[in-house]
């Protein structure tokens, strides 16, 4: 499968089309650049702070740096995450810089990911692993017929650092905010006792 690679930002639709599950909000691209200068949002140690996701972009725009598959077709109404992993990061810095697009999981992905677990220990790496749809520019191959897109392949070169930041960015995405969990208790919930 050929890659085609952004010369510059351009228009999402012209770019990637999605597909119809729900309406796209103007909001859900979401554009994360690892390696930036954002500070730690919560806690007094920032030892072990983490890191929010950044905000929605209200960009409709592909980041430059970005190599987009042809046909890539994200389910309309989730955000997708741009990732770049500078070399020096990886276990194969000698390939360059690295890149992924992912979105968050739907159920069937989250019960795939949990049969190839097998272990408890691997729940974790299956999980962050299956969201990655998109690996340097090729589409995410899980039969490893797919040479430039094998991402067992790609997962093991990333290495240790990269694969902890997917594992972290998966629960962010895949966890309700602190805004969201405040809602719902102050709004979403009743309780009754029951005769």
């Amino acid at each position: 499968m050929g890659e085609k690679e952004t010369m510059g930002e351009q228009p999402m639709e012209q770019v990637i089309e999605f597909e119809d599950e729900a309406p796209l909000p103007a909001d859900t691209l979401e554009t994360v650049e690892l390696g930036s200068s954002k500070r730690p949002t919560s806690g007094s140690d920032t030892k072990y702070a983490d890191y929010d996701l950044p905000n929605p972009s209200t960009s409709r725009t592909v980041p430059s740096w970005v190599k987009v598959p042809p046909g890539l077709k994200p389910p309309k109404g989730r955000q997708v995450l741009f990732l770049r992993f500078k070399a020096a990061w990886t276990d194969t810095p000698h390939k360059g810089d690295r890149q992924a697009i992912c979105w968050s999981l739907s159920d069937a992905d989250e019960k795939v990911a949990l049969m190839r677990a097998i272990t408890a220990n691997r729940t974790a790496y299956e999980l962050a692993k299956q969201m990655v749809r998109v690996v340097d520019g090729h589409v995410a191959s899980w039969d490893n017929s797919q040479v430039d897109g094998d991402i067992d392949r790609w997962w093991t070169e990333i290495g240790g650092k990269c694969r902890q930041i997917l594992i972290r960015l998966f629960a962010k995405l895949h966890t309700p905010s602190e805004e969201e969990r405040v809602d719902f208790f102050e709004n979403c919930i009743e309780v009754r006792t029951s005769d």
